[in-house]
């Protein structure tokens, strides 16, 4: 699962390119948001990709071939997904995401390895990659 998400830098996409094979997504657009979303089975309505209005970007796309040590050792551990939903929709900013990467291990989910491309408005930049 590739995603591309093309910005004119004036509160404006004008275009992506969406690699989501077999899986049901929808784009939602807030006052705050966009972003892409995707159906999950177990979670529901997951929101990983897209962009806040606080001027952070989340990519999660997907490494391959899958690499077993992503899956999860356990269940409270830390998840690719769950940082990204938190940058995405507001709830921690990058730098504190990069504390947490720092200093605990994060896993993907079972059976894919998915990775984690991460921006805020500052330009710095965070590429995840569990395992």
């Amino acid at each position: 699962m590739c995603t591309s998400v093309v910005s004119n830098r004036s509160k404006t996409i004008i275009g992506w390119n969406l690699d989501i094979v077999d899986m049901e997504w929808k784009v939602v657009t807030e006052p705050d948001k966009v972003y892409i979303a995707i159906n999950d089975e177990s979670e529901g309505w997951l929101p990983l990709f897209g962009a806040n209005g606080r001027g952070d970007f989340v990519a999660m796309p997907t490494c391959w071939p899958f690499d077993g040590r992503s899956d999860p050792v356990n269940a409270t551990g830390r998840t690719i997904i769950s940082l990204d939903t938190d940058l995405l929709l507001g709830r921690k900013t990058l730098g504190e995401i990069q504390q947490i990467v720092e200093h605990e291990a994060v896993s993907s989910v079972p059976g894919v390895t998915f990775q984690a491309q991460l921006s805020d408005k500052e330009g710095n930049v965070l590429r995840i990659v569990p395992g």
